[in-house]
């Protein structure tokens, strides 16, 4: 498919540069023949006649002559407008020609058999259709524009040109049009754009940490708000070597065909995404067309990965999960937010004390602390939880090992009065403009509102 739309679109620029340059090119050609012709015309006439009226003087029966004054009288007589009709009606059949060639083209593009290696890309620039006979060449104009009065109509017009002698044959179905090959595809394309969609996502924001488990919900939508669809057949794909496949759980039951099969190897390569290597497969088909039968945006399925604890995070920090369509409602297409699961350590959360939970009081102020400079006691004096299971040097080892995400801002430096009182902050439940306000570092690449809310979300402990 990749292939397909680059040289689709290769083609099709190319064909608007081609006929840029064809149409003044035969213009000018014609024109430069048409003076060339008519200047002979006019001295081969002027030569005819001086040499009739010689022989007509010196003959005393004139009728001896009549065919070679019948042939100079057929120069005599050929107007302007029959060089005109003669140039236009060339100029059709290259035209003709040139968006033959463009239609071989376009034709092998569809198919998906086409032999690419051996395919003939030679452009001979002759009409099959085309005699040699000048008779054939009178039949065609005078079949063609010049009878239905297109002189008056303007001869260069570009409608007349590409829908008047060529609306006749086989190429009236509009392939050699100049609308047709050099906008066709792209006109296709906006018509699929404004179909209705069916799009699957990631709800949640986890964090993948090492050597544990993480879940993944995905939920599903339309565009147009229809619950009431046929069906949907999708792959969800990962890099075997981080993730591995453990579970699945709150599948949608309605009419559900395939339920997580695999995982299979993307030999093939669905998502265009050599690193995700797997995938599995999740089918749901409606007899009745009553599928999801629920309020959209709903949650479609959660699938549980573990996270490979030998992952070298200096050279891995994250890992994708795409999706791709198998099968779509008819009339919809298939879209997805592909997601981007961030790799943390072991304790790379904001649960310093290791309680199951994210406290102001516990946890933030730990991290202020250690922002500060604290440790040991100094750090974790009555900022542990009473639940917590941790000693002092744990908390501390966890606080240390979580430095990572503890740039907030990402400055390169993790400091009590930007990244300390951001967490703070969120932490305390403030989540309009106030959480950033005066807490972000002058080097910092994390710096809106929404960018540090994400992050903090992304590392917030799993509920237990």
């Amino acid at each position: 498919m990749y292939f397909h739309n680059k040289v689709k679109n290769i083609l099709n620029l190319k064909a608007l540069t081609l006929l840029l340059l064809i149409i003044p090119t035969y213009a000018l050609c014609d024109q430069h023949d048409l003076q060339t012709q008519s200047m002979q015309d006019a001295t081969e006439y002027k030569a005819g006649a001086e040499a009739v009226d010689y022989e007509a003087s010196n003959s005393s029966d004139l009728f001896d002559n009549n065919k070679t004054t019948v042939a100079y009288k057929h120069h005599r007589d050929k107007k302007w407008s029959d060089y005109i009709s003669e140039a236009r009606s060339h100029f059709r059949k290259r035209l003709r020609e040139f968006f033959r060639y463009l239609r071989k083209i376009r034709i092998a593009l569809k198919d998906p058999d086409t032999d690419w290696d051996n395919f003939d890309w030679s452009y001979t620039g002759k009409d099959p259709d085309e005699n040699d006979s000048d008779d054939s060449s009178s039949d065609d104009d005078s079949n063609g524009d010049d009878s239905t009065g297109d002189d008056s109509t303007g001869e260069d017009s570009t409608g007349d040109d590409s829908t008047g002698d060529d609306s006749t044959g086989d190429d009236s179905t509009g392939d050699d049009s100049t609308t047709d090959d050099t906008t066709g595809d792209d006109s296709n394309s906006n018509q699929d754009d404004s179909s209705p969609i069916q799009k699957i996502s990631v709800s949640n924001q986890p964090t993948g940490l090492l050597g544990e488990n993480v879940e993944i919900d995905i939920a599903y939508n339309t565009s147009n708000d229809n619950n009431q669809l046929s069906g949907l057949g999708l792959r969800i794909h990962f890099d075997s070597a981080v993730l591995t496949f453990n579970s699945l759980s709150d599948v949608l039951q309605q009419d559900i065909i395939v339920n997580g099969e695999g995982p299979e190897n993307d030999v093939e390569d669905f998502d265009n995404n050599p690193q995700t290597d797997s995938y599995i497969t999740f089918g749901w088909a409606s007899l009745f067309s009553n599928w999801p039968n629920m309020e959209l945006p709903s949650h479609l399925l959660k699938v549980t990965f573990g996270v490979s604890n030998s992952t070298d995070l200096n050279t891995v920090t994250s890992t994708e999960i795409n999706f791709t369509g198998i099968s779509t409602a008819a009339g919809y297409q298939f879209e997805s937010e592909d997601y981007v699961l961030e790799l943390a350590e072991t304790g790379s959360t904001w649960d310093f004390d290791g309680n199951g939970d994210a406290d102001a009081l516990t946890d933030g102020l730990i991290m202020m602390r250690y922002s500060f400079g604290l440790r040991g006691e100094s750090m974790a004096n009555k900022a542990m939880a009473a639940n917590s299971q941790m000693s002092v040097s744990q908390v501390e080892e966890r606080m240390s090992g979580a430095i990572k995400i503890a740039d907030i801002d990402n400055d390169g430096d993790v400091d009590a009065l930007t990244d300390g009182l951001l967490l703070l902050r969120h932490l305390f439940a403030i989540d309009d403009e106030t959480l950033t306000h005066g807490a972000i570092g002058l080097k910092a690449s994390r710096k809106t509102n929404a960018e540090i809310k994400k992050h903090l979300n992304k590392h917030m402990p799993k509920k237990r």
